[in-house]
């Protein structure tokens, strides 16, 4: 038998009644009820008095009349009532309390509150109720506010009150009032109380304007406080500004810019517009001074009105003179004009901020806002700088290479070892310290963008004058100029007076980085004041065309010459010159030594001036990776050269040997006098070495010399055993021949490298060879391989042995093995 599920007790239906509602619920309901009938609902019952006086409902009021509403509370007694009742109400209020939190909702009332039966309400910040605070206000301006229905300018507030601030302020809190709708006929209302507030807003600026007229600071001060309270008072700065005679006056006529230009073309047109600039800008802080000191006596400083009055002067009168003196430098097709005019503008425009946000009068001006009004008004110039500089730049770096490549066809010609113009080892430090000392008081000078500008309103100039120009003059008296043009349009390059090298110029070096310069502190300029985003990627571009410059298209090409003139290099005969120096040998090692100068001036240009504003860390940034570009080109031009410079050297020695060495010298005749001096030939061999090295020693690090010489001691003994060799080797001539290796071992002790001075003390020992008069005494000399160190092996020295005159009678003794019994 199937039993019958239960009835399901039936679903009980929702409450229709608004008591049924969540607190929360309620008194948002409440808070929309017009003021007049809120009595009414606290009236209903006792729940509804506690949720009508609850600062929920009043707290959206007083923020509807601009009162600000902290969260703090604590409990006080409501309105007649003392702290005991307070006290015996929280006590007798604690049960309703829990029940209205517990309702659906009251979670969201306010913790702090004790809602009790006798009305004591949340305590805000200020130790007034919420509806105490709003019944005080309400209560002040109902009635001003009600006699909006049947007047309007002469109405009770107008009647009763005089000062215009004054009413200012009521009028804005009557409109507060108005806009909240608390009464039914606010429609009515609000259309005459607007009126009135158009009404008294005209008269009021009509009176600022009409006492701006006649100079009354003190009616203007109270006039603009009276709409500064009605609106904020903008009205007044608006009429302020279109009045101020800042903005008539016609002392720096946009229009006559062009007028004030030199008829020559040169630097003095770029400095002439920028000179003028500057007056300008100072002329233009001079009266925003003054006009700082009249806006603090009459505007209230909230109101921020010298910021409004400063982007109005940027706006207007800079906005318009710049695109003058810009327009001016365009029309002189001079690149170099146009963008040095550009940054000392931009420059001005800054510094014009700085000296004006810091006024002596105190006024506040918002720098930030400044900043943006200027970097709206160069905006069109600055967009299109970098491309511009970086065009010039490119264009200048190829002429000064271009007027480099035409000196050096010109003075492409031999030059002498005797002409003075080799640098002597003790010349080479002063060399560098001058060349150093001379770079960074060109690169390193104190950089100002116009002849009189040092800052703004102060009155003084600063002593030098910054070439900014590419035909500028030089930065100081004490430096030679950096290329004095000859009027066949070549160069003359001062920093390289003394020196041979037709291949690479430290000259054009120092001028391509002075070019570089000039370039990185206007990008630097403009970039800051404008857009610090670009300013990282625009010193890497300016900087990198330097290194590509000096690099790539100046001591690459120079290596690349300096190794094919040693590549189609021969040996240097004694007519050519006494010392019989080859010449391009010597060349390509001045080419490393200066290379290696020019390097380090891009070093310390770099460190200084580069290094501040990129991000060394960023290993794979252009940057970082050109410079390590530009520094391998002098590592590969040393590597590749070297091998040949050093063989030019061993050819050179091994021509003196095969032209000079006769065959008499270790073979002489019998009754020939023997006068114990090394041969003519060792001697012109030992000349041309030390020739050579001094020589190089002044254009050579330390380092590189080492290498140098240990590889020529390698190369030159090799040829010294090939010269024995070739030669007949008499007992008699041994000792000629013991004079020779004796000098030579002198020479290399002489370059204090060890292990050239190891070798050739081999060298020293195979005189002993031709000496030996024995063959059992020889063949102990060929077997003693400590005595050969391990230069030369047993079967060279067999070889060297064939020399002799005797060898055919002694070979049988000297070649034959020992026989040895196992």
């Amino acid at each position: 038998m199937l039993r019958k599920p239960p009835k399901e007790p039936p679903k009980e239906q929702p409450s229709r009644h608004i008591s049924s509602l969540p607190p929360d619920l309620i008194a948002k309901i409440i808070g929309f009820l017009p003021v007049s009938e809120l009595s009414k609902a606290a009236r209903l019952s006792r729940r509804f008095k506690v949720l009508t006086y609850s600062d929920d409902v009043y707290e959206p009021k007083l923020r509807q009349l601009g009162v600000h509403v902290a969260a703090a509370a604590a409990v006080v007694p409501a309105e007649g009532g003392s702290a005991g009742t307070a006290a015996a109400g929280a006590d007798s209020g604690d049960e309703l309390v829990v029940r209205l939190r517990q309702l659906p909702g009251g979670q969201f009332l306010s913790t702090q509150a004790s809602y009790l039966e006798t009305g004591s309400l949340l305590v805000r910040s200020s130790g007034k109720p919420a509806r105490l605070e709003f019944k005080e206000i309400f209560t002040q301006l109902a009635p001003l506010y009600f006699d909006f229905r049947h007047r309007q300018k002469d109405s009770k507030l107008f009647r009763e009150h005089k000062d215009l601030p004054e009413i200012g302020a009521l009028l804005f809190r009557l409109r507060l009032l108005d806009r909240a709708r608390f009464s039914d006929d606010a429609e009515d209302i609000s259309f005459s109380l607007e009126t009135t507030i158009e009404w008294f807003e005209s008269m009021v600026l009509g009176q600022f304007e009409s006492a701006y007229d006649r100079s009354d600071v003190a009616e203007m001060r109270k006039t603009a406080t009276a709409l500064y309270n009605l609106n904020g008072g903008l009205a007044c700065v608006n009429v302020f500004i279109s009045k101020n005679p800042i903005f008539f006056d016609h002392t720096y006529n946009p229009s006559l810019v062009a007028s004030k230009l030199p008829a020559t073309v040169g630097p003095s047109v770029g400095y002439a517009l920028a000179d003028d600039f500057a007056k300008f800008m100072d002329y233009m802080l001079a009266n925003c001074t003054k006009q700082a000191e009249l806006i603090s006596q009459i505007f209230v400083p909230n109101l921020n009105a010298m910021t409004l009055f400063v982007n109005k002067v940027f706006e207007d009168s800079i906005s318009e003179y710049m695109s003058a003196i810009l327009a001016a430098a365009k029309t002189r097709e001079n690149v170099a004009t146009y963008l040095h005019t550009i940054a000392t503008s931009i420059y001005l425009c800054t510094q014009f901020i700085d000296f004006i946000s810091k006024n002596a009068q105190g006024v506040y001006v918002d720098a930030d806002a400044a900043r943006r009004a200027m970097i709206e008004i160069v905006r069109p110039y600055s967009d299109e700088y970098i491309e511009l500089e970086m065009d010039f730049l490119n264009k200048r770096i190829k002429t000064e290479l271009e007027k480099w490549d035409k000196r050096k066809s010109k003075d492409a010609k031999a030059v002498s070892p005797s002409s003075g113009q080799f640098f002597r080892a003790e010349q080479v430090q002063a060399h560098k310290r001058f060349v150093m000392n001379t770079m960074k008081a060109v690169i390193f000078a104190p950089v100002t963008l116009t002849k009189t500008l040092a800052q703004i309103g102060s009155g003084k100039s600063k002593p030098h004058r910054q070439a900014l120009l590419n035909d500028a003059e030089p930065i100081s008296a004490d430096i030679s100029p950096a290329s004095d043009a000859d009027h066949d349009g070549t160069v003359t390059y001062h920093l390289d007076d003394n020196s041979l090298n037709s291949l690479v110029s430290l000259e054009l070096s120092l001028h391509l980085m002075h070019a570089n310069k000039e370039a990185l502190g206007r990008a630097l300029v403009v970039a800051a004041s404008t857009d610090m985003s670009k300013l990282r990627a625009n010193v890497q571009r300016v900087f990198i065309a330097l290194l590509k410059a000096v690099g790539e298209r100046h001591i690459k090409v120079a290596f690349a010459k300096a190794m094919e003139r040693m590549s189609k290099s021969g040996p240097v005969d004694e007519s050519v010159n006494d010392k019989m120096v080859n010449m391009d040998s010597l060349q390509f090692f001045e080419l490393v030594h200066v290379a290696d100068l020019i390097q380090q001036m891009v070093d310390v240009y770099y460190n200084e001036d580069v290094k501040i504003w990129i991000d060394e860390q960023d290993f794979l940034s252009d940057i970082i990776v050109e410079k390590k570009n530009f520094e391998r080109v002098l590592d590969d031009g040393v590597a590749s050269g070297m091998d040949k410079a050093i063989q030019l050297q061993v050819n050179q020695c091994e021509y003196i040997l095969l032209k000079q060495q006769k065959a008499t010298d270790y073979n002489p005749p019998e009754n020939g006098l023997f006068d114990w001096k090394p041969s003519e030939a060792c001697e012109s061999v030992i000349t041309c070495l030390n020739a050579h090295t001094k020589l190089m020693s002044g254009v050579t690090e330390k380092n590189t010399m080492e290498v140098f010489l240990s590889e020529v001691g390698v190369r030159l003994f090799a040829v010294t055993i090939k010269n024995i060799r070739r030669l007949q080797v008499s007992q008699t001539g041994a000792m000629q021949l013991i004079c020779d290796t004796n000098r030579y071992y002198e020479w290399a002790t002489s370059v204090r490298v060890t292990s050239v001075s190891r070798l050739f003390s081999v060298l020293k020992e195979l005189g002993n060879l031709f000496l030996a008069d024995g063959s059992e005494e020889l063949r102990k000399l060929v077997h003693d391989a400590p005595r050969y160190q391990g230069a030369l092996r047993i079967e060279e020295i067999y070889e060297l042995l064939q020399s002799r005159t005797d060898y055919r009678k002694i070979q049988k003794q000297v070649e034959a093995k020992d026989c040895l019994v196992m």
